[in-house]
């Protein structure tokens, strides 16, 4: 599957770039930029075929596109899974990750358990990523640095609330999914992820977990990000509860951001925290 990149990118210049393979069920993504270029982010989306599996749709745009065997200042790829938990760094045994991870979200056949310490913060995340997924990556890009798409984020939003007085919650919407994320003075007090069908059920989570971890609707503050047109729409609903709600701007100051598609929030964040 050939995919239209920026002719920017050439075999003469690709070692300048950051680039981000973002792997999901339904997708993939490839973008990248060169640190402090103006205008220089990309980011491409493309969707395999119903009738092709997900390993084989990996390997027909890895051999069909020349620029993936280009060398790169840093290659990183980004997993987006549901199936994750946060362990307390202090109590985290590398041994033991499998059965933990099994034990908190349950596990896929023929899957690897990936770690990564969370920056700036006392966790380790850990999840699951298709073992032949994993090989076949490891093997094409030798050095490769796997991320959870939640990292970037709570690490953003983890400074953002260290001298914020009230609690700081963050939403993520994606199609189908939403991450919720709560801070208190840079404290993570919660973290988890709900599948929805439709808006009702987007904001029953939300506002289910604001409930349980004692949410101010004065005080405290409530932050959406995530997919433009859904957050406008439960933002509306959202603000006849709680008085302080901000939709998060996409806007990327240093590379600017492409008009023709969405983006999404992890990588716009990566852009800003680094690795």
């Amino acid at each position: 599957m050939k995919i239209l990149f920026p002719s920017d990118i050439t075999a003469e210049n690709s070692e300048r770039y950051d680039l981000f393979l973002r792997l999901w069920k339904g997708g993939f993504s490839f973008s990248g930029f060169i640190s402090g270029e103006k205008d220089s982010f990309f980011h491409k989306t493309v969707f395999p075929d119903s009738n092709v599996s997900y390993m084989d749709f990996l390997k027909n745009v890895f051999f069909e596109n020349e620029c993936m065997k280009y060398s790169c200042k840093s290659l990183n790829v980004v997993c987006v899974t549901e199936k994750y938990t946060m362990v307390p760094e202090d109590v985290y045994m590398e041994k033991s990750k499998e059965e933990l991870l099994s034990f908190c979200t349950g596990t896929s056949e023929n899957h690897k358990t990936m770690s990564q310490h969370i920056k700036n913060q006392n966790y380790i995340i850990l999840y699951e990523l298709d073992s032949k997924i994993y090989e076949f990556l490891v093997r094409s890009f030798i050095s490769a640095n796997f991320i959870h798409f939640l990292s970037p984020m709570l690490d953003v939003w983890h400074q953002n609330s260290l001298t914020a007085y009230p609690k700081h919650i963050y939403v993520n919407i994606r199609k189908e999914v939403i991450d919720i994320a709560g801070f208190e003075h840079g404290d993570l007090i919660f973290v988890n992820s709900f599948r929805y069908e439709n808006e009702n059920d987007l904001l029953y989570f939300a506002v289910y977990v604001l409930k349980q971890i004692g949410f101010n609707q004065l005080e405290d503050e409530l932050f959406l990000c995530g997919e433009t047109s859904v957050c406008k729409s439960v933002i509306k609903v959202l603000k006849t509860y709680f008085e302080h709600i901000t939709l998060l701007s996409k806007k990327m100051e240093k590379y600017g951001i492409p008009l023709d598609e969405e983006v999404p929030y992890d990588i716009i964040t990566l852009t800003k925290c680094g690795l």
